[in-house]
């Protein structure tokens, strides 16, 4: 290697690239990482042209942009070093930077800033804006339905020309990653203009699908093969609808606000919280019943019990020594509804929470939740996310 670099190199660069080896290796660094390293250094002064202004600027600041790697030991792992700490700067790193330290590289992180910014804004600029609760409704113009109408009208069409024309591999790759640039620049969009955005790229991307599979996946010459193949599109037609039923409880969902509770405790109704389980093991509904015993409510105002379908005694024993209601029903006839039905005709509250044994509830569920039963004596039921 030594007479290689002194056949390619000026004697003034060869004693240069000899000195750093020297350094590497004085620095406690291997033979390999050492010669490593200047070979790095070799190429990057070919390659990069590290004498230009912009590059001097970045190494004399190395220790800011790169602290974590150090210039005098090379270590082996240092070349995904210097590129993971580059894609870093270039693509996620945000905010202001000092002028003083302001060049090429530092560019993109201040033009991504910009966009995000922009995103954040452009609500505000459409005059898009959202109401705080759902009962609050923005009139909406006859020009901005008309609007709206021929936008979708638009995009439908251009969607079914999307699903419908044949593409070529090249043409496939070319248009997912299209998709994908569309997904990356709304994501940031704040509101609901994001989802719908994911929801129409899922269809279209989905329905592309389906359609090659109608449309050029059968063999209609054998009918084994085409009796298969019709039993498998059924399937994944199917999976189709059951992922388009799916968008439509997700496209447009309600923003309710907790409804503020009588500032009197003792006007707060009663509660009956009940947990049903089967054959769940104790280490699984323990920590929901000691979530049930946390929940932030009038202690005298609150019973919880424990349904168990199982007739297992050491359930029995530990709500007896967690101080909560247990109830076992002699017959195991419609499964959980019936547990539930058999402990609702033992129950006396004047409102029930059902929880799955798996499921742990937060300390404010009824804070959050009971409000809206004092507001509208009409309600019956009300169901939240699993979340909750």
């Amino acid at each position: 290697m030594s007479t290689v670099l002194n056949l390619l190199l000026v004697p003034p660069a060869y004693s240069a690239i000899r000195q750093r080896y020297r350094d590497y290796l004085k620095q406690g660094a291997t033979l390999f990482t050492a010669g490593m390293g200047t070979l790095l250094s070799v190429l990057a002064w070919t390659f990069l042209r590290l004498e230009s202004p912009s590059w001097q600027r970045i190494r004399s600041q190395s220790a800011f942009w790169f602290p974590h790697i150090s210039p005098h030991r090379p270590r082996p792992a240092d070349p995904l070093r210097y590129l993971a700490q580059g894609l870093w700067l270039l693509v996620v790193r945000n905010g202001q930077i000092p002028a003083a330290r302001r060049n090429l590289f530092s560019a993109l992180p201040r033009w991504r800033q910009r966009y995000l910014n922009m995103m954040q804004q452009l609500p505000q600029r459409m005059g898009i804006q959202e109401a705080s609760t759902d009962t609050q409704k923005l009139p909406i113009s006859s020009l901005e339905t008309l609007l709206l109408i021929l936008l979708a009208f638009a995009t439908t069409v251009l969607a079914i020309l999307c699903i419908t024309q044949p593409l070529d591999l090249l043409a496939q790759f070319v248009f997912m990653l299209l998709l994908w640039g569309i997904a990356m620049l709304v994501r940031r969009v704040p509101g609901r203009l994001p989802t719908l955005m994911m929801i129409v790229l899922s269809l279209t991307v989905s329905s592309l699908y389906l359609w090659w599979r109608y449309t050029s996946t059968l063999n209609w010459d054998d009918p084994l093969s085409l009796i298969c193949g019709l039993l498998l599109l059924l399937a994944e037609t199917y999976a189709w609808i059951v992922l388009v039923l799916g968008f439509f409880q997700t496209i447009w969902p309600l923003n309710r606000q907790p409804t503020a509770l009588p500032e009197d405790s003792r006007e707060c109704p009663t509660i009956d919280i009940m947990v049903p389980t089967y054959n769940e093991p104790m280490s699984v509904v323990k920590p929901t019943l000691y979530a049930a015993l946390g929940i932030d409510w009038p202690k005298d105002k609150i019973n919880i019990y424990l349904l168990d379908d199982g007739n297992r005694k050491e359930f029995k024993a530990f709500s007896n020594s967690v101080g909560i209601h247990y109830i076992a029903r002699p017959t195991h006839e419609h499964a959980k509804a019936g547990n539930i039905n058999h402990a609702l005709k033992q129950a006396h509250g004047e409102f029930v929470a059902i929880f799955d044994c798996d499921h742990v509830p937060t300390r404010s569920f009824l804070q959050l939740t009971m409000g809206w039963f004092l507001r509208d004596r009409k309600l019956g039921m009300l169901q939240t996310p699993h979340a909750e």
